[in-house]
C-alpha cells in the first residue's frame, strides 16, 4: 500500500469516528428520555421563575440560578418573565454548555417548549445571537397576560413531536452589547 492509500484510509477512518460519534451524541440528545427530561425542566422553570416589573433588571445570582436549567445532556435553559401594562413577556433562551447551539438542536428544543405552551395564544419571536445563544420571546396580550399560562403534558408533547415535528425558524438578530 502507497502513502497515498495509506493517507485516504487513515482520513476515513478518522470521518467515520467523527460521524458515529456525532450521531452517538445526537441520538442522545434527541432521544425520548432526553426530551421528555428537556420539557420537565422546561415546565419547572415555567412554574416557579416570577414575573418582574422591569425587563431590563437582571435577576440577582441567587435568582439567576433559579431561573436555569442544564439537561443531563447539556442542553442549557434560561426562562425569564416580565409584565407591562400592555403585555407579559416570556423570554427562553436555550443553548448547550461547552459547545456551540446547532439550528438542529435549538430547533427541537423550541418544537418541544412551544408544543408545552400551544394552548396559549401569543407573538412569538425566535432568534438567535452572534453567541449561538438561540431565543424564544412570547409576548401575551389582553386577555392572555392575565390568565395563568396552561401547559400541555408531557407524553401529549412528545406524541406531537414524535408525529409533527417541523422545525422552528429562528432569524439572526444582533444584540446590543453587554446582552
Amino acid at each position: 500500500m502507497g502513502w497515498g492509500s495509506a493517507a485516504l484510509l487513515a482520513f476515513g477512518v478518522v470521518a467515520l469516528i467523527y460521524v458515529v460519534r456525532r450521531a452517538r451524541y445526537y441520538g442522545r440528545l434527541f432521544a425520548p428520555e432526553h426530551l421528555r427530561e428537556l420539557q420537565a425542566a422546561f415546565v419547572e422553570l415555567v412554574e416557579s421563575v416570577p414575573e418582574r416589573d422591569d425587563p431590563a433588571t437582571a435577576p440577582a445570582p441567587d435568582d439567576a440560578r433559579g431561573c436555569s436549567r442544564v439537561t443531563s445532556q447539556g442542553l442549557a435553559l434560561v426562562v425569564t418573565r416580565h409584565r407591562t401594562d400592555e403585555a407579559a413577556v416570556l423570554h427562553i433562551s436555550i443553548s448547550q454548555r461547552d459547545r456551540p447551539t446547532t439550528q438542529a438542536v435549538a430547533s427541537r428544543a423550541a418544537f418541544i417548549i412551544l408544543a408545552t405552551l400551544a394552548r396559549n395564544p401569543a407573538e412569538l419571536s425566535p432568534f438567535f445571537s452572534a453567541s449561538r445563544v438561540f431565543h424564544l420571546v412570547l409576548v401575551y396580550r389582553g386577555e392572555a397576560m392575565t390568565r395563568p399560562l396552561e401547559l400541555r403534558p408531557a407524553d401529549e408533547v412528545l406524541a406531537e413531536y414524535m408525529t409533527s415535528y417541523r422545525p422552528v425558524s429562528f432569524a439572526y438578530r444582533e444584540l446590543p452589547a453587554g446582552e
